[in-house]
């Protein structure tokens, strides 16, 4: 009995010492490889290229939009519709199928929070797909790109666009109609960057032309949706206008960066440049009046790349001092409300003034009849007033009521032309020229 205890004795010693063995060996290579293999950090962030364009056939990602990968697409719900795009997005930056609601998009923020699949916040990330909701349903869209103060969204619309790009402020990401829920975060991403800058249309019939060469005289090669993005990388002046090139759809050539384009964002523009709130001595005295209904920025330099100062909203009247071009627009140096800095002209219109035309009536007429200054489709004596308040220093008058009061065509407004108006009212003469 004591030989067979004494036996198992010996042997669990044996037993324990080869395991201690194994286990010293196991610690000591494993201390060696950290040495000399390091191991890479666990949890590094994923480098992902922005998505500007909506997917096209024949592009690396293509599949995830619009094939069986998307269960959005597999049962009938596909694009246009923002759950289908927003899916879609997050399998092409993940790599693999994404944990997000397979409802709709109302659903999306709180069916994360409940199953605890990603993490979920209100800062906005690259990559983080923004929730809203409302009492007729609700919207996502994705994130690619954080400027100083704002968000560039990648979305679609059931019943709307396939895709385009929105541009959100980054302490409001509103959309009309929509509580904004907060941002779902599939992974943790970072932009790969791009090379040159952003634009998007804004020629909302969708048909702004993609051209083979920097001019109308080259062909067509397609035309670009309402809020599609693309990349300019080089500019060219030619015809009166600026040609940006560009890609769409995996395809080169250049677009005319006119009033139909919207600049977003630069490469360059990484960080705030230095302000420039001082454009030194006066060199105009231009006013003007702003025509978009959202109203224009004022920023402390000449690009969207510099802070906000202030803000002038739709038909206010400011005075120009002084002009420059930067990222394919016109600013202008003035002052509103108190706040100094740089707008954005390619969204005013000029105006005409023989007083303080920040503080006058501005006449603006739609319909070019000559005569027509008010824009009320026919010559009256109200036309005549008119021109009596510009020649006292009491109104204004945009290009086209200017065009439309010169009935003379001398160049000028003066009271012979308020004559004319009179003298074509009592039937002295039959008609006005025609500008």
């Amino acid at each position: 009995m004591y030989f067979i205890k004494h036996s198992f004795l010996v042997k669990r010693v044996h037993i324990r010492k080869r395991y201690f063995a194994i286990f010293t060996f196991i610690l000591i290579a494993a201390i060696l490889s950290t040495f000399l293999f390091p191991v890479s950090k666990a949890g590094a962030a994923t480098s992902i290229k922005p998505r500007f364009q909506i997917p096209y056939k024949g592009e690396s990602g293509y599949e995830y939009y619009y094939s069986d990968k998307n269960i959005f697409y597999k049962y009938g719900y596909g694009m246009p519709n923002c759950t289908a795009y927003a899916y879609g997005r997050a399998y092409e930056m993940l790599g693999k199928t994404p944990n997000l609601c397979p409802y709709d998009a109302f659903e999306w923020y709180d069916y994360n929070k409940s199953h605890g699949y990603y993490s979920y916040g209100q800062t906005p990330k690259i990559g983080a797909i923004a929730c809203w909701n409302s009492s007729n349903g609700g919207h996502v869209a994705v994130v690619e790109a954080i400027t100083n103060d704002k968000i560039i969204m990648s979305q679609s619309g059931y019943g709307y666009l396939e895709f385009y790009l929105s541009w959100e402020d980054i302490n409001d990401p509103g959309q009309t109609g929509w509580t904004f829920q907060g941002y779902i975060y599939p992974g943790d991403f970072t932009g790969s960057g791009f090379d040159g800058d952003l634009y998007r249309s804004v020629d909302y019939t969708g048909s702004l032309n993609f051209r083979s060469g920097p001019g109308t005289d080259y062909g067509i090669i397609d035309t670009i949706d309402y809020h599609m993005g693309f990349i300019v990388t080089d500019k060219t002046v030619r015809g009166g206008y600026t040609w940006g090139y560009t890609t769409y759809k995996g395809k080169p050539g250049y677009i005319a960066l006119t009033g139909d384009v919207q600049y977003l964002y630069s490469s360059s523009a990484q960080e705030e440049p230095k302000p420039d709130p001082d454009p030194g001595p006066e060199v105009l005295r231009h006013y003007y009046i702003i025509t978009s209904d959202d109203g224009v920025n004022i920023r402390s330099g000449a690009g969207t790349s510099y802070s906000k100062t202030g803000y002038i909203p739709y038909e206010g009247q400011i005075l120009i001092t002084k002009t420059m071009t930067a990222n394919g627009y016109t600013w202008g140096y003035t002052s509103y409300k108190g706040q100094a800095g740089w707008c954005v002209l390619d969204y005013a219109e000029r105006i005409f003034c023989s007083g303080d035309g920040t503080r006058l009536p501005v006449y603006r007429s739609y319909t070019g009849i000559c005569g027509d200054i008010d824009g009320d489709g026919k010559v009256t004596i109200n036309d005549v007033t008119a021109i009596q308040l510009y020649e006292s220093g009491g109104a204004c008058f945009t290009q086209k009521a200017w065009d439309c009061a010169d009935t003379d065509q001398s160049g000028k407004i003066s009271i012979l032309d308020a004559t004319n108006i009179q003298l074509y009212l009592v039937g002295q003469i039959r008609s006005l020229p025609v500008k």
